[in-house]
């Protein structure tokens, strides 16, 4: 994408770390900016720092693993500033220990936000994308965990990252229009712990 002036964004887990870096300098190129969060303090604390562009940044409460939630968001975004053009799937969770010491109920929040969640909102973004006439671009933040594997440390985080690199490699080459790529992360600012807390 190169004419952002006024377009719209969506980035999910856009309050902290890499997706507020992110959302900050669209804003600063001039675009709208819909921002998903679970922590309020961290929401608080972005909007905050972005106060400089407060006319431009939305923000909205979001488990994107939640499939209804994720349509009403999109819908609450569009009102708000209008067609998504650029969707960024940033939300991640993890958890730091090794694979035998994962529960079950471990295992689907991590495959729930980091996969179930970037197919859900692809599945809400990509339709309005196609009818809009205006195309639209996609981008899948991935990890080099998924190409490291993290033995004994989070291999089930690893999976899933794995997965976008497939999803991403592997998109509807027929979408006409909806360009889509994939952010390969190494040493990224993360809260994995505050994730945790907001399960």
């Amino acid at each position: 994408m190169r004419d952002v002036e006024n377009k719209t964004a969506f980035i999910s887990g856009g309050v902290s770390g890499l997706g507020l870096g992110i959302a900050e300098v669209l804003m600063s190129a001039g675009m709208n900016v819909v921002v998903t969060y679970m922590s309020e303090d961290h929401r608080d604390a972005a909007l905050t720092h972005l106060g400089a562009y407060s006319s431009r940044v939305h923000a909205i409460r979001l488990d994107v693993s939640d499939r209804s939630a994720v349509e009403q968001s999109v819908q609450e975004a569009e009102h708000i500033f209008g067609p998504i053009q650029l969707l960024c799937n940033n939300a991640a969770v993890s958890m730091f220990r090794s694979i035998d010491e994962a529960t079950v109920e471990d295992i689907d929040w991590i495959l729930g936000v980091n996969l179930s969640g970037t197919l859900n909102l692809i599945s809400a973004v990509l339709p309005q994308m196609k009818a809009g006439g205006q195309g639209g671009h996609i981008v899948n933040v991935s990890s080099m965990a998924a190409v490291l594997g993290s033995p004994a440390e989070y291999v089930d985080y690893a999976a899933s990252k794995g997965a976008i690199d497939t999803l991403t490699i592997g998109r509807d080459q027929g979408v006409v229009g909806v360009d889509g790529e994939m952010l390969e992360t190494f040493g990224a600012l993360v809260r994995f712990a505050a994730a945790k807390a907001n399960r």
